[in-house]
């Protein structure tokens, strides 16, 4: 939730309503139930629905969305922001709160940027050491993993050195990203001096604005890009075996010209619910950035890559091969960069596609999505890259949606026999709708 329109909405509705907000109660919001859904068969990163005939249907999300409750209970990641009440305000310097239970955060209502974040007996807070001015904007959000912040530097006049006060007992700040206008990597250096953290961003060659990215998460997520970028050939890009780590999920080539190449791969990672059999699937994208100038095609396929994710992870996909075409499997059906929406874009799992989800029924569903520029050793000759939200932001995150008949209920077919016809062999895809 982005703190500054919760603030101007609550001091709204306060005003008009001539009394208190709802939201100087501390006291949780009741936990939404979604219709037909299954309250019982939550999980921490997926909602399950029934669509009768022992029919499922799943959203399952790459981070986690609900917390346990004291009686076991999964319920909701509340990110809501709160006025406190007035006593409690009198006495503290900050006036507004989320409490998503996982964390609890409070925010000055004037500099939400100032803030204090507390995760059980562990906690930081923040104290900027800079103003938003015509040059520099700052934007807050609470999220299911902490507190996002977003600088936008809107052009070279605006401060390339970037201070805070921080004080923190068993918390730290995430490594902070930054990208120009045109999604190329901006360096940020950034230490400590006493009770002081220091930015200092290199804006050589960028293009403005440029957004930097200061978080805190309480929970790291495991999706992101890692991305390989080198002056000399094509090949010293694409097929080096480490790379390095990006935030967001950002798939595709560039070539900017004087022999410099770039490709982008995105990872992510899904746990499946258990399931007697599966008949349709798609990943679920909201795009960010349509940074393509020659379009292309994605392709996903299973991967291997490292929890949480690393550089040499670059390489952790089927049928990854140097110096020539891939040989991966492709496990989704068509989906080209003409495609792209600034909504949600869906890209629908083929029956190979459907086969990989279903072996990984209860354990995690991992996943490399490149270009298929990249997959047939295809050097690009200009910008071909498409950017979507990660697990990082807000009501953004990357999610699956599977239909699926229940454990214990599966469909019977051609391809396998059940044990109950008295036969031993069973293939292990037979379940899975073509």
């Amino acid at each position: 939730m982005n703190i500054k329109k919760a603030i101007t909405g609550i001091a709204i509705v306060i005003m008009g309503a001539g009394g208190v907000y709802k939201g100087t109660i501390p006291k949780k919001i009741p936990d939404p139930v979604e219709l037909n859904e299954i309250i019982a068969e939550r999980t921490a990163n997926a909602k399950i629905f029934d669509i009768s005939n022992n029919q499922r249907y799943a959203k399952v999300y790459s981070t986690s969305i609900h917390y346990k409750d004291e009686d076991g209970s999964f319920k909701k990641i509340d990110t809501q922001v709160y006025k406190r009440p007035l006593l409690t305000a009198i006495f503290s310097e900050y006036e507004y709160w989320t409490d998503a239970n996982i964390y609890v955060a409070f925010f000055d209502k004037d500099k939400p940027w100032d803030y204090r974040l507390e995760a059980g007996d562990n906690w930081i807070e923040f104290e900027a050491l800079f103003e938003e001015s015509d040059v520099l904007t700052i934007e807050v959000e609470t999220t299911k993993r902490g507190v996002k912040e977003t600088i936008t530097l809107k052009d070279d006049t605006a401060p390339t050195t970037l201070k805070w006060l921080v004080k923190s007992f068993g918390l730290q700040p995430d490594a902070p990203t930054a990208w120009d206008a045109e999604l190329n990597v901006v360096p940020v250096t950034y230490y400590t001096s006493g009770d002081t953290l220091i930015y200092e961003i290199d804006t050589t060659n960028a293009i403005y604005p440029i957004t930097v990215d200061p978080s805190t998460s309480v929970e790291t997520t495991n999706d992101g890009t890692i991305y390989k970028n080198n002056i000399g050939t094509y090949s010293s890009a694409r097929d080096v075996i480490a790379g390095s780590l990006g935030s967001w999920n950002e798939v595709g080539q560039n070539f900017t010209g004087g022999n410099q190449y770039e490709v982008k791969r995105s990872f992510l990672s899904f746990a499946i619910p258990n399931m007697g059999s599966i008949s349709a699937a798609s990943l679920f994208l909201e795009g960010q950035y349509n940074g393509t100038s020659s379009p292309f095609n994605i392709y996903i396929h299973t991967s291997t890559y490292s929890t949480p994710k690393v550089s040499e992870d670059f390489d952790q996909f089927d049928g990854w091969t140097s110096g020539f075409a891939h040989t991966g499997t492709i496990l989704n059906s068509a989906w080209g960069s003409p495609l792209y929406s600034a909504g949600w874009n869906e890209i629908v799992f083929a029956a190979a596609g459907r086969t990989a989800i279903f072996a990984k029924r209860n354990d995690t569903f991992k996943m490399a999505v490149i270009s298929d520029e990249d997959y047939n050793y295809s050097p690009p000759a200009d910008s071909e890259r498409i950017q979507f939200a990660t697990s990082a932001d807000a009501n953004r995150e990357p999610y699956l949606s599977i239909t699926y008949t229940e454990a214990g209920h599966e469909v019977m077919g051609l391809e396998g026999v059940s044990e109950v016809m008295g036969v031993e062999s069973v293939v292990e895809i037979m379940g899975v709708t073509q």
